[in-house]
């Protein structure tokens, strides 16, 4: 009895970021509830089992992880004395390994991509990327460093203005391994950016996706996974030029048609004829903006990052903050509102210079 001949075969979810001691547990564990189906004798334990780690226990192909066992159990046999005497004599016994799965002593399990497992932030559902199946994914890889660079931006920018096709799915995955005892502090935090992108934000403490993918710490990563669950796109270090066009034609998707034309305007400077030739932008404050209300600026708000967030969820504060740090180096820009400082001064109207002491954006 030689147990059976596995090859290909689905056997137990493992994911690749799995320790070997959860990988061999769960073999052992579904062997001991297979005994038909091996062949072995009825009531097998665990204790009868010789699973050990082979030679390269570990050994990474591409994006599969690979373990290899030495995978055995002892079955017991009489063996028949040489003697022909009629005397009476014991039976010895004696005891022979047998492979447990397979015609060798040595088992492959391959750990499956699309076992990857992140919970969700708060009461968002946890992501199990093999229930995407069936449809295209992709999925935008960020963490400490690169979210502090501008690595990324153009992919970023595109994938947010694309119109998918019906079913295609994408996520936002913070890479956060190393960070579990910060968990509560980075959770809180990142539940209050995912209110504000486009597709939903989970954070891995684990640093399984990025392991998984073989990608490497500190850089804007994206991948593309088909329909059948297998990596279609993998890059890291923000994919620029023709690489954009190359994943908007993976997954199937299509630039925004362009909006109606302005009717005639005039806002200070800017009027339809300029903005027809050049590109404008124009900001408009539904409020008076108070310089105390605008987290992140010099003399702005300095309160925890709890009620930052919640200022930051009034438009017009948004608008004020974004417009901080942005230079329009190529286009002309006006800001329609008013703005009072800390020393009492209102700013108000559609001259960007009266704001400027807070609001820099060059051109125009």
């Amino acid at each position: 009895m030689a147990g059976i001949n596995l090859s290909r075969t689905h056997l137990f979810p493992i994911a690749p970021a799995d320790p070997p001691a959860k990988v061999r547990h769960e073999f052992v564990s579904w062997i001991a509830s297979h005994e038909a189906e091996l062949g072995l004798a009825p009531g097998l334990t665990t204790s009868d089992l010789s699973i050990e780690p082979a030679d390269n226990f570990v050994v990474n192909q591409e994006l599969l992880r690979v373990y290899r066992f030495k995978q055995s159990y002892p079955i017991s046999f009489v063996t028949l004395p040489a003697s022909e005497s009629s005397e009476e004599t014991p039976l010895p016994f004696s005891m022979l390994e047998i492979p447990v799965v397979g015609e060798g002593a040595l088992l492959t399990i391959e750990a499956d991509p699309t076992e990857i497992v992140i919970e969700g932030l708060g009461d968002q559902p946890t992501l199990r990327l093999a229930e995407l199946k069936g449809h295209h994914a992709f999925f935008v890889l960020v963490g400490a460093h690169s979210a502090k660079s501008k690595e990324g931006e153009e992919i970023n920018r595109a994938l947010n203005r694309w119109i998918y096709p019906e079913g295609t799915t994408g996520y936002i995955i913070g890479d956060a391994e190393g960070f579990g005892l910060l968990r509560d502090k980075i959770t809180k935090i990142m539940g209050n950016f995912a209110e504000e992108v486009r597709f939903p934000l989970y954070v891995d403490f684990e640093g399984v996706f990025m392991q998984t993918f073989k990608l490497p710490k500190g850089h804007h990563a994206l991948v593309v996974l088909g329909p059948d669950g297998e990596p279609l796109f993998r890059h890291s270090g923000g994919v620029e030029g023709a690489g954009i066009d190359e994943v908007r034609e993976l997954l199937g998707a299509q630039e925004p048609p362009p909006g109606p034309e302005p009717p005639a305007f005039s806002l200070g400077p800017l009027d339809h004829e300029r903005c027809a030739q050049r590109t404008c932008a124009i900001a408009f404050l539904g409020e008076p903006v108070e310089q105390a209300d605008v987290p992140g600026i010099e003399g702005g708000f300095a309160g925890d990052d709890d009620e930052g967030f919640e200022r930051m969820r009034n438009p017009s504060v948004r608008i004020v903050r974004t417009l901080l740090p942005t230079r329009l180096e190529e286009a002309d820009g006006v800001i329609v509102g008013s703005t009072l400082h800390r020393d009492g001064v209102v700013g108000s109207g559609i001259d960007r210079a009266r704001v400027e002491a807070f609001v820099r954006a060059a051109g125009g």
